[in-house]
């Protein structure tokens, strides 16, 4: 990059920390305010990089972002564990990728689940996108990561194997099973739980792992359906706990 370039990186860094610390932005003294506070922070920078080799210029440029990060953490942790931030104790590794994740995710079962051990998409009357599990009992979804732990409510839109409800099991990133608590809902109903993460929590994304125990065949029942079904997913909702 060259010393052109830095400049309007320190630009944009100081017109973005102005935004941040506008009092009202989007009214006129609030921008008028915004525009205040960016000269003055323009006007640092320039005596703090003043006469300055562009290599040194970009190296102030990274540390300053650095010094920005970690006070954004900081702030973090004073939020997710006060008790550390307090003691100054360390945080655990990972902490610094958790703070910036998010704290909830709502997936749909549809054409873009991302998904193994489920029939492709259906839809309800109203449009509501399901998935059927089977033919195999297990089946897993990529979810999105958010901050941990979590819980999981999982909609159900529709149950055909009425009596292994209360039996379903979940696992998150590789962790342990741990059952559902069931509140029906018409035809269907909402599985929550509470899964801890696994030793694979620090992947790309986590996989949650579903047990239903078994599936039957409309067929044995006299209908023209032979698949192997259980319940059928429409959403699941992730709710950070932090």
């Amino acid at each position: 990059m060259d010393f052109k370039g830095v400049q309007n990186l320190t630009q944009m860094m100081a017109a973005a920390l102005a935004r941040k610390t506008g009092i009202h932005e989007g009214a006129d003294w609030g921008q008028l305010v915004d525009r205040h506070l960016q000269r003055q922070i323009l006007d640092s920078y320039r005596d703090d990089i003043a006469d300055s080799e562009p290599a040194d210029v970009m190296a102030w440029v990274l540390e300053r972002l650095a010094t920005l990060e970690a006070r954004v953490l900081t702030l973090q942790a004073a939020t997710l564990a006060p008790q550390a931030a307090a003691d100054g104790a360390e945080l655990g590794q990972g902490f610094h990728t958790q703070a910036f994740l998010p704290t909830a995710a709502t997936i749909l079962c549809d054409q873009d689940l991302a998904q193994t051990g489920f029939y492709p998409t259906e839809y309800t009357p109203d449009g509501t996108p399901f998935r059927w599990i089977g033919p195999s009992p297990r089946a897993n979804v990529v979810l999105p990561k958010i901050r941990l732990p979590i819980e999981l409510q999982m909609t159900l839109s529709h149950i055909y194997v009425t009596d292994i409800v209360d039996l379903v099991k979940v696992s998150l990133a590789g962790g342990e099973f741990v059952p559902v608590t069931v509140e029906r809902q018409g035809i269907g109903a909402i599985l929550t739980a509470r899964p801890p993460a696994g030793p694979k929590q620090g992947e790309r994304s986590l996989q949650l792992d579903i047990d239903v125990m078994r599936t039957e065949s409309p067929r044995l029942r006299g209908e023209a359906d032979d698949r192997e079904l259980s319940v059928a997913l429409s959403r699941i909702e992730m709710i950070s706990l932090r």
